[in-house]
């Protein structure tokens, strides 16, 4: 894999996907969202979103099995949450970071619990992020990077609001944002939390 100081673990989860070269995308936002660069990356389906952002997410993380979260990756639905665990699993797993999804209509107060044993990622639609952090003894101190990916989704249903106010909530921590497409709602939500970053536009 032709990116710079890449950890031996993400090299070979790619290359296990059959992906021995990066993608156009992930090799020109690659050494500034790894410096730590908040980032939106607006391109179309098949371009490597959602791998660069579970790239990052391990790249981020060292050691594992924390009391609090260090990564918040935020999702449109419960399919997306499935596809996002199924598609990465191997790869946290081979770097010891577990991996906790939670979903729409599960218990929040079991996930709750969970969560408290200690996870490094948590993966979440978005609804029910916004329950979770909503209320109160939940510890978002030691998240590192959010990662939002399917922005156009969120948008669509009309879920960007409780996206924003997740975010402005959380003072620490790299934001990442993928996107497949543009309007006015998403360009309100990639300037808001954008406002310091960087906006890449693969988009025709």
């Amino acid at each position: 894999m032709n990116l710079k100081k890449i950890k031996p673990e993400v090299a070979q989860w790619l290359n296990d996907l059959g992906a021995t070269t990066a993608t156009e995308l992930q090799e020109e936002t690659w050494s500034l969202i790894k410096s730590g660069v908040t980032t939106a990356v607006l391109a179309p389906k098949g371009s490597g979103k959602t791998t660069a952002l579970a790239m990052h997410v391990a790249q981020k993380l060292d050691g594992a099995h924390e009391q609090s979260p260090r990564a918040l990756v935020l999702l449109p639905d419960n399919p997306a949450v499935d596809a996002f665990v199924l598609n990465t699993t191997s790869l946290f797993s081979s770097l010891d970071l577990k991996l906790y999804p939670v979903y729409d209509k599960r218990d929040i107060d079991v996930e709750k619990n969970e969560i408290s044993e200690g996870i490094d990622i948590l993966v979440a639609p978005i609804s029910k992020a916004a329950l979770i952090f909503a209320g109160a003894g939940f510890n978002a101190n030691r998240l590192k990077i959010i990662a939002v990916d399917q922005l156009e989704d969120m948008v669509a249903t009309r879920n960007e609001t409780k996206l924003l106010r997740i975010l402005d909530s959380i003072f620490v921590g790299q934001r990442l944002i993928f996107a497949e497409k543009y309007n006015e709602k998403i360009e309100m939500v990639i300037d808001r939390v954008c406002e310091e970053g960087e906006i890449f536009d693969y988009l025709d």
